[in-house]
């Protein structure tokens, strides 16, 4: 226990310095390291490693993508997925008796869900930076950690504390049902105090703004929802391959994937959501 709230530490403490540089390159490159880590966690889970060539080009794309938006074409991450595939078909054709679909198939999904995932980070803040509302993409870009890291959290406390009913026993044997239902709880009470206290901010700076509290909450319930799934979907992935963790860069957690595998599909929701439904405007 100790040891996962030291590393619980240094991961909030740099989240907070990201956020507080969000405006730099510093996001891209963060998102950049952390696509290139769990591409390469997943892929040692999955033992893909006879095609060097094919790992290369999931790692380049792993690192490009990020820094796209700098480019003025719209239409520049298309692009490099279009490239990135075209690359891995070319490689299974020059490698075909050794690569098979099968293990290109896999490189393709998983380093264009995780990269294309993260990514949305960038997005969520080149959006909104020249919004009238001061700091309105750390609000958005806060809000995904909270909907996935604060719902893992809550679990895990809720499912040490109360937890009797096994959520999913042959994908993730520790998760309780009550675990799940901490989480969300958590996910919401936090997302909803993380407004109270951003609006406090912006009145602090002068700011006015409206606040849609309801929306939060409800973006809060689905963000603990797909974050469950997501981490229950990196679990069988695990469990299909016999190993507990991605890896053992974080001491008492495991890989960056274990710590990411959530915002998979917790990020995207949130750039959806804030588009039809925006909580701070």
């Amino acid at each position: 226990m100790k040891q996962r709230m030291i590393t619980v530490a240094c991961g909030v403490t740099a989240l907070i310095i990201v956020l507080l540089f969000y405006k730099t390159m510093v996001l891209n490159v963060g998102v950049a390291l952390i696509s290139i880590l769990a591409v390469h966690e997943i892929f040692g889970a999955a033992g893909i490693s006879k095609s060097k060539a094919l790992i290369a080009c999931c790692y380049i794309y792993a690192a490009v993508l990020p820094f796209s938006y700098y480019c003025k074409f719209s239409g520049t991450g298309i692009l490099l997925t279009f490239a990135l595939l075209l690359a891995l078909f070319s490689v299974m054709l020059k490698e075909h008796e050794t690569v098979r679909v099968e293990s290109m198939a896999l490189c393709f999904m998983v380093t264009v869900l995780i990269t294309a995932s993260l990514t949305g980070l960038i997005f969520i803040r080149d959006n909104l930076v020249s919004s009238r509302i001061k700091d309105l993409p750390v609000f958005y870009i806060a809000l995904a950690f909270i909907g996935s890291w604060i719902t893992d959290g809550g679990g895990y406390i809720f499912g040490t504390l109360m937890g009797k009913h096994k959520l999913s026993p042959k994908i993730s044997p520790k998760k309780t049902i009550e675990g799940a239902v901490g989480g969300i709880v958590s996910a919401v009470v936090f997302s909803v105090l993380f407004l109270f206290g951003y609006g406090a901010y912006l009145q602090f700076s002068g700011i006015t703004a409206n606040y849609n509290y309801l929306s939060v909450i409800i973006l809060a319930l689905a963000c603990a929802a797909v974050s469950i799934i997501g981490d229950l979907s990196a679990s069988i992935i695990k469990r299909q391959n016999n190993i507990k963790d991605y890896g053992t860069i974080l001491p008492g957690h495991g890989g960056i994937l274990d710590r990411f595998d959530s915002m998979l599909f917790v990020v995207p929701l949130i750039i959806v959501w804030m588009k039809l439904f925006p909580i701070v405007f």
